[in-house]
C-alpha cells in the first residue's frame, strides 16, 4: 500500500538522522535487501506465481506453448531487455547474496526451471495452510489488553541483517 512505501522511504531517508542529522536520498544493494527482507509480505508471492510468470515470459513461439525449461542464455536476456535492465553484474551481486554464488553459470545452471529457480534460486518454500487454523477463530489469548496474554511475546520481530 501506499503507507508502507511511505514508511519503508522514511525507514531509509532518516536511518542516519540521529548520527549526522543528515537525511539519505540514495542506498546500495545492502539497503535495499535489507527493506526487503523487513517489508516482505509473510505471505503473497509463492511458487505458483513464479511459474506463472515463467510461463508468460518464455514461450516456445513455434508450439505457442510454455517453455518446460529456459536456457540460461535467455533468461539473461529477459533480465538484460525487460523492464528495468538488470546486467550480469548486478545478477551477479544478487546471486552472491541470495545464493552464495557470484558466477551466474555456476548459480543457474544451463538451464532454468520454474520450480528450482523458485526453490532454490529465491528460497520459497511450499506452505500448505492448515486446515485446523480457520480463519475467524477467536483465543482470548491473544487480546492485547488481557493481562494474561502472550500476545506480544508472539509477535515476529523483524530480521536484522548486517
Amino acid at each position: 500500500t501506499l503507507k508502507e512505501i511511505e514508511n519503508m522511504m522514511n525507514e531509509v531517508e532518516f536511518a542516519h538522522f540521529s548520527e549526522n542529522c543528515e537525511k539519505v536520498d540514495r542506498f546500495d544493494l545492502d539497503t535495499f535487501v535489507k527493506l526487503f527482507v523487513n517489508h516482505r509480505p509473510v505471505f503473497g508471492i509463492g511458487r505458483p506465481h513464479i511459474e506463472k510468470a515463467f510461463n508468460t515470459l518464455f514461450v516456445d513461439a513455434k508450439k505457442n506453448q510454455p517453455l518446460d525449461k529456459v536456457p540460461r542464455e535467455q533468461f539473461l536476456q529477459e533480465l538484460a531487455s525487460e523492464g528495468e535492465p538488470l546486467m550480469n553484474q548486478e545478477l551477479g551481486d544478487l546471486l552472491d547474496k541470495l545464493v552464495g554464488k557470484p558466477n551466474i553459470k555456476e548459480a543457474l545452471g544451463e538451464n532454468i526451471w520454474p520450480e528450482t529457480f523458485a526453490k532454490d534460486i529465491l528460497s520459497f518454500e511450499e506452505v500448505e495452510e492448515d486446515e485446523d487454523d480457520e480463519e475467524g477463530d477467536y483465543d482470548p489469548a491473544y487480546q492485547e489488553d488481557n493481562p494474561n496474554s502472550t500476545f506480544a511475546q508472539d509477535v515476529i520481530p523483524e530480521e536484522n541483517i548486517n
